[in-house]
């Protein structure tokens, strides 16, 4: 068996680098045609000293906002990409889509540093990861799932840095509440009160800039995603209950925040590594609050540590099975005409990965040991 694999590992080495050539080729093609999604009309307006919040809200009266770039980010990433509005779209979305390309770059060298990958899976990892659809729409598209991953990873290699990744990570606050209950686990009071600093330099910075009053500027980017966004999602609690029973949304919300709150815990007390508690994390978030198709990206972080915790089980079998379906079997499954029966197979999945992780988290004793030896690795709790 091991021979065979030896003599079929550059075969498919090529078959995967010619794949995935190919599917960044697609992706940046699309990038450079479209980026409908790249936020670079909030942070054009924003550089401009407009409020891009309050422009979508009012009904988009300067018909600043392109394509889908709907402002629903938290203000700090638009005085994050100020730099940025102040350039054309056209050179904004090439420059955009070159950083998704080294954020992609980084998260599989961060994924290998903090796992203990070897050449052979880091390559294996860059080259699933290039050949996924979630890349393809998040770089084609223009999306942030890339450098929310990034900040994740950054937080596993570098755990003191954890607070400033989580507080640079509240802009896309879809991915952020998972890991903020976990740190509160933790009582890593100092990174979580690191994480609200930063947000709310980001926030004040924002509001100097464009006037008005704070706690107007402050609620409404959750109004523009309470108003423009719900219906754009898939896979999660919160787009579950609001197809089949529109009414309950806000208390969806809760109980998400809720559910996260106690996974957080939970992995907090079952996983005996920071590594491993955040790659369960990673996977459950997905099926909580609401996320697009591109933000399968994360899955990037379990997809590691199955890598590392290689070996012939049934358990590791199902988590990738589980990642396989996000990254390339959902294309080819036609369920749009099933929508709850999706939404429930997505959240299933997920938590199937959950389990694996958390579980097998526990059971790898050596590499539970080598984690928590390394230095870059250390746990923040």
């Amino acid at each position: 068996m091991k021979a065979v694999a030896q003599r079929m590992f550059w075969p498919i080495c090529l078959a995967l680098t010619v794949a995935s050539g190919v599917s960044l080729w697609m992706a940046v093609q699309r990038a450079l045609i479209g980026c409908q999604d790249f936020q670079w009309s909030g942070a054009h307006m924003f550089a401009q000293g407009i409020d891009p919040y309050a422009d979508y809200l009012a009904g988009d009266p300067r018909h600043a906002v392109l394509m889908s770039q709907v402002p629903n980010y938290l203000h700090e990433y638009y005085v994050a990409l100020w730099p940025i509005g102040l350039m054309s779209f056209g050179h904004a979305k090439v420059l955009w889509t070159g950083l998704n390309l080294l954020f992609a770059v980084a998260i599989v060298l961060l994924l290998r540093s903090v796992y203990g990958l070897s050449r052979k899976q880091a390559y294996l990892l860059a080259m699933l990861l290039a050949i996924s659809t979630p890349f393809r729409i998040a770089v084609g598209s223009g999306q942030q799932a890339l450098l929310e991953t990034l900040l994740v990873c950054v937080a596993l290699w570098k755990p003191s840095q954890s607070g400033m990744m989580l507080g640079m990570s509240y802009f896309k606050y879809s991915f952020s509440p998972i890991f903020f209950f976990y740190a509160a686990a933790c009582r890593a009071w100092k990174q979580i009160a690191m994480s609200l600093v930063l947000a709310a330099g980001g926030l004040l910075v924002f509001w100097a800039r464009v006037h008005g009053s704070l706690l107007k500027v402050l609620a409404e980017p959750f109004m523009v995603s309470r108003w423009g966004m719900e219906h754009r999602t898939d896979g999660d609690l919160i787009s579950l209950t609001n197809m089949v029973y529109p009414r309950g949304y806000n208390a969806a919300i809760v109980l998400a925040l809720a559910l996260s709150a106690g996974f957080a815990f939970l992995a907090h007390r079952r996983s005996p590594t920071f590594a491993g508690a955040i790659a369960a994390l990673a996977a459950i978030n997905l099926a909580l609050l609401p996320h697009g198709t591109h933000d399968a990206v994360l899955l990037s972080v379990p997809s590691a540590w199955l890598m590392a915790n290689a070996r012939w089980s049934l358990a590791i079998f199902a988590g990738g099975v589980s990642i396989s379906m996000f990254w390339f079997g959902f294309k080819l499954v036609p369920l749009r005409h099933y929508p709850v029966t999706s939404q429930l197979l997505h959240m299933g999945l997920l938590a199937v990965l959950f389990v694996v992780v958390l579980s097998g988290d526990r059971s790898c004793e050596q590499f539970n040991a080598s984690l928590q030896g390394a230095p870059h690795t250390t746990a923040v709790c």
